[in-house]
């Protein structure tokens, strides 16, 4: 088992966690800490808001995910890959994405909570969401390196 506190950064502040496939909580920047750089948190945030199904709504959490883990935590990307990487019917995966879009949630409200536009209405967590997007985590970190590189991280 990780020692999280080895990896995490010094300067967040948290008031949220989500459990990861080495079974911890691993608590995330709340969002007053996520503000840099705004603009990449605000496209993720829209990508949630804007996505058309189900899988791509998925996608987006995750996305979101792997943005606040990085902010808290100075994790190699192979020790970051292991931790998204549940086996299959590991009823950790359930846990982990019910508390991901629940964190999602909180963060789309406290973004937009001074804005008239209105909050998405939250998707039913206790369905059970399957998918092959963990199976694939390698092929996201890669996507993933390519959004922070262009994006200025």
């Amino acid at each position: 088992m990780l020692d999280i506190m080895s990896f995490r950064r010094a300067d967040i502040r948290t008031n949220l966690s989500v459990h990861l496939a080495d079974g911890q909580a691993w608590p995330l920047p709340d969002r007053a800490a996520t503000v840099h750089p705004a603009h990449v948190y605000e496209a993720l945030l829209d990508s949630i808001v804007a996505a058309d199904d189900q899988n791509e709504m998925l996608r987006a959490e995750l996305a979101l995910g792997i943005y606040l883990i990085v902010s808290n935590y100075d994790l190699p990307p192979l020790i970051l890959g292991a931790l998204l990487e549940f086996p299959k019917n590991d009823p950790g995966l359930t846990r982990h994405q019910t508390e991901l879009h629940t964190l999602a949630m909180e963060h789309i409200r406290a973004y937009r909570r001074s804005s008239d536009a209105s909050i998405l209405p939250l998707h039913d967590p206790l369905i059970v969401r399957r998918f092959g997007i963990f199976g694939r985590v390698r092929a996201l970190m890669r996507t993933w390196t390519k959004f922070r590189d262009r994006h200025c991280f």
